[in-house]
């Protein structure tokens, strides 16, 4: 394909260039609605449109100009090999709008002969693959991950961009979705919805601050029409259940494709309660009869009846035999198993009827999907490096890096004052050599509009109010918050906005309004909450004054606030700038110059401890019983569950608070906030004499306690936090993530972490508060207990010590115990800080940890020493996960919260992505001694 095209929008010496700028505009004005309607008369303001379609990737923009448009990059290309199906891509080159309607990728080849067409796409596949072998792999979807998927997609907000999905029905929002099982692999799918910035930079798609397994049940669910081909599809529980029919009523942990009718389920190691499902056939009618034998309660059914022993649940044992007549065709087959007992789990099936003699199903007789017949999978795509050399010249022909790459200077098309909205990709038919969008004349109208007015002469600069209205359009705020009467919620969509309390109202689910909001909220908390959504920047006060994350505000609503722009470590692993950062950063200053009417606040005249206790009267249930629906320093209030009072005073700014305390329905008409203070009189005269002013100093001053603040009257009576003073709090008991046999330990400063006695391994670090004892005097003491801090870093699971065959040997699966090693013991030091004790065969372990400074850092130094004699090849597992070199024996683990590991002796790592292990080789004779820094 020439890149000397006669695209009629402008000509440069030497042949014509494309307009890609324009071509993309016109695509996202059928998208995204953009014209009047949204913007007011002014068609200045349809310039939002030239920036989402990234026009002066290709057209320079004079300053004034540039002051409008937010441009907009396209996706990231590199890594395409590991997340997108290569026939997909083929068929996304060959016609991207019947691919996916609404994009704003155009067909540049639509001008080609078939035969043209079909080498032109074939080049550019090879190229854009031709980083590494293709990692596109098919992953049949976990039917009980697509449920928990399903109401997680809309919950969250994902929604408000992409339009709900229930039904079965896709709804078109404002940038629609492909096919999305056609396109994407389940790895690759994954790992952009934890980390979508590094795909797509300019932060359009927000990062929606997802765990790990909330990921892979939202891919599993955007992945749920992939088709595979399986015999059987076995269904498991984790939860107890009472009988067999229970099963039915309980919901699933996992799905996954099985070959027979066996317990060995892939990835299942608990074996507690499966069900195995598909369809059989049946080529000659007659009478078949089913022999099921198992070690536990188990049952079967055909064509929906049942068959079980009554008494199977109070015996280890189960035999049933059951006879069916079966007609010509497919039927339908299960086999539920509960473990009872305390046998070896066992399932054996058995058939016989005409022409079948006894013995197992064959699994060419079975299929989970009796629609589905076996295929052959997909054909391995293999690099053809003259194609991808051809695709090369071909991408840069085409000028694709204007929108996919960071070379910013290269515009190949006239600026944008120089172009003709009549002609080339905006002239009603367009010719054989311009892209074709199939674009309606008003969408067309719309984009010649914007075009005109961003030409006009003496264009000035944006309002700030304009600039605020642009921003919110370009990142699709208005989806959710509403500001001076634009956006919101849509009618027809606001329930999937929900709360998870009850009696809240729409101010407890729906996202706020932004009218005012620069004068309410302080400019580093609307920065942090702007650019990186919530529980990312604000914070309050730790116990040793450290300032600390914020935790959610709005615990109530499911809808989450996303984060714009990636984190300063993930900036630096791209190596490039981030676009949405520079172009978000001046929304805070913005919303503030717009908002604020900073009022004057004297000086309390009491002092200090005064002002905190008459605070904490006020709040408490002797008080203004404010705990009754709020809550106070992540504990629980009575009843509603509201905003967490211990984040006001890092929030807000307190002249505001005390406008808001003074009359809340002015400022949220309808409020269930109750007015405390009518017509000014304050219903306790006893505390700081009635005298609003003093009382409102009061409730700020214990506010501003944060994580410090004593609680007030009548809060959390059950609660049994354990409070780390001057000396270390040793802990023992079930805990979240460290096991039956648990023992944290609360050092002065801050710092906590958990020791797990039956792995005998470091189990959990965190930061802040300790720990709350009270569930352990609860449901009969069974329940576990987690850290009250932040930043919490889990390790993994399994023996810390194994001994390998070469540095490539897997580390084992096993028990602790099973591969020898045994717990000694706890000693505590005069401080109370515990020394734990366990060997591994002949070598003898002794592990310590205490707090201490590293280069200005808070951190926990470990100490390990071995005596003893141990096996050649013995490693010790420091961690796992995603882990890179720092250097100088420092290595970082990577997650949501970051960990430096600085090591004195010489460590492997070994594994890729988020599987990699870190490993310290043991000397054999026992005298190695292991140190290790934990540093936040």
């Amino acid at each position: 394909m020439n890149a000397q095209l006669d695209w009629s929008m402008g000509r440069r010496r030497g042949g014509w260039f494309p307009n890609w700028g324009m071509i993309f505009v016109v695509a996202l004005l059928g998208l995204l609605g953009f014209g009047r309607e949204l913007f007011g008369e002014d068609g200045v303001r349809n310039s939002v449109a030239l920036g989402q379609l990234n026009c002066t990737g290709c057209h320079a923009a004079s300053l004034e100009q540039g002051a409008w448009i937010l441009p907009k990059r396209g996706p990231n290309l590199a890594g395409l090999e590991k997340r997108v199906n290569p026939d997909w891509l083929r068929k996304w080159l060959a016609n991207p709008s019947e691919t996916v309607p609404g994009t704003t990728m155009p067909d540049l080849l639509h001008g080609l002969t078939n035969s043209e067409r079909a080498g032109a796409v074939e080049e550019l596949t090879h190229y854009l693959l031709g980083n590494g072998p293709s990692e596109f792999r098919v992953v049949p979807p976990d039917r009980a991950a697509v449920a928990r998927g399903e109401g997680l997609y809309h919950q969250i907000g994902c929604v408000a961009c992409h339009g709900p999905m229930k039904g079965g029905v896709e709804s078109v929002g404002a940038s629609p979705l492909p096919k999305m099982a056609e396109k994407w692999s389940f790895k690759g799918l994954q790992a952009f919805l934890l980390h979508p910035h590094a795909v797509r930079p300019s932060g359009r798609m927000p990062k929606m601050h997802l765990t790990e397994a909330e990921a892979f049940d939202l891919a599993h669910y955007l992945l749920r029409e992939t088709k595979i081909f399986s015999p059987l599809e076995a269904t498991v529980w984790h939860e107890r259940v009472r009988s067999l029919a229970e099963l039915d009523s309980t919901v699933p942990a996992s799905t996954t494709p099985v070959g027979e009718f066996s317990l060995e389920v892939p990835g299942v190691n608990r074996r507690l309660s499966i069900r195995l499902a598909g369809w059989i056939l049946i080529d000659r009618a007659g009478d078949y009869t089913f022999h099921l034998a198992a070690e536990g309660a188990t049952r079967i059914s055909v064509d929906g009846q049942w068959a079980e022993d009554e008494d199977a649940w109070e015996r280890e044992s189960t035999q049933i035999k059951s006879v069916r007549h079966l007609e010509l065709g497919w039927h339908a087959i299960k086999v539920d198993f509960v473990r009872r007992g305390g046998n070896t789990p066992k399932l054996v099936l058995e058939w016989e009827g005409p022409g079948v003699i006894r013995g197992k199903i064959p699994a060419g007789k079975l299929r989970a999907d009796k629609d589905l017949e076996k295929t052959k999978g997909p054909a391995l795509f293999v690099i053809n490096r003259k194609l991808a050399e051809k695709g090369r010249i071909r991408f840069g022909q085409l000028n694709c890096q204007a929108c996919h790459g960071d070379d910013e200077g290269k515009r190949l098309a006239p600026p944008l004052a120089r172009l003709d909205p009549s002609r080339g990709c905006l002239a009603e038919a367009p010719g054989g050599k311009v892209p074709d969008f199939a674009l309606p004349a008003a969408k067309r109208g719309a984009l010649r509009q914007a075009l005109v007015s961003i030409n006009q002469v003496g264009l000035k600069a944006p309002a700030p109010a304009e600039r605020v209205r642009e921003l919110m359009a370009s990142f699709q705020c208005s989806a959710c918050h509403a500001r001076d009467g634009l956006g919101g919620v849509p009618r027809g969509w606001d329930g999937y906005f929900t709360a998870n309390v009850d009696d809240l109202g729409d101010e407890g689910r729906i996202p706020p309004k932004l009218d005012g909001v620069g004068n309410k909220l302080q400019a580093d908390w609307l920065r942090g909450m702007i650019l990186h959504g919530a529980g990312v920047i604000g914070g309050g006060v730790s116990s040793n004054g450290v300032r600390t994350e914020a935790p959610r505000v709005r615990t109530y609503m499911n809808t989450r606030m996303p984060q714009f722009t990636e984190a300063e470590d993930e900036r630096r692993k791209m190596g490039a700038k981030s676009p949405s950062l520079e172009q978000l950063e001046p929304l805070a200053k913005l919303f503030i110059a717009l908002d604020r009417h900073a009022e004057e606040i004297k000086p309390p005249s009491d002092g200090h401890e005064i002002l905190v206790e008459a605070g904490r009267r006020l709040t408490g249930t002797d008080g203004l019983s404010c705990i009754g629906c709020h809550r106070f320093n992540q504990q629980p209030a009575h009843a509603l569950q509201l905003l967490d009072l211990t984040t006001s005073a890092h929030r807000l700014n307190e002249d505001w608070f005390r406008a808001f305390l003074r009359d809340p329905n002015r400022f949220h008409p309808g409020t269930r906030m109750p007015a405390f203070w009518p017509g000014g009189v304050s219903p306790l005269v006893d505390v700081l004499g009635g005298d609003l002013d003093r009382q409102f100093a009061g409730l700020w001053a214990y506010f501003a306690e944060g994580d410090r603040a004593k609680f007030p009257e009548g809060l959390s009576r059950k609660n049994m936090e354990l409070i780390v003073g001057g000396e270390t709090v040793v802990y023992r008991g079930k805990l979240w993530e460290g096991g039956f046999r648990g023992i944290a330990t609360g050092f002065p400063g801050g710092l906590n972490g958990a020791f797990d006695s039956e792995e005998m391994r470091l189990a959990l670090l965190w930061r802040g508060r300790f720990l709350n004892a009270s569930p352990h005097w609860s449901v009969q003491g069974m329940d576990s207990i987690r850290p009250l801090g932040t930043e919490v870093v889990i390790f993994s699971h399994g023996s810390p010590l194994a001994i390998l065959g070469d540095r490539n040997t897997p580390w084992p699966v096993q028990s602790s115990k099973s591969l020898g090693m045994k717990f000694r013991g706890v000693q505590l030091d005069a401080t109370n800080r515990p020394t734990f004790l366990y060997a591994f065969d002949a070598l003898g372990v002794e592990d310590l940890m205490v707090p201490r400074e590293a280069s200005g850092h808070e951190s926990l130094h470990r100490t390990i020493r071995f005596n003893g004699s141990v096996a050649e090849g013995c490693y010790f597992r420091v961690a796992t996960g995603r882990l890179s070199s720092l250097g100088k024996g420092s290595w970082r683990i990577e997650g949501e919260t970051k960990l430096t590991l600085q090591i004195n002796q010489e460590a492997i790592l070994r594994g890729k992505g988020g599987k990699q292990e870190l490993l310290v080789p043991i000397s054999h004779d026992g005298k190695t001694a292991l140190e290790i820094d934990y540093v936040w």
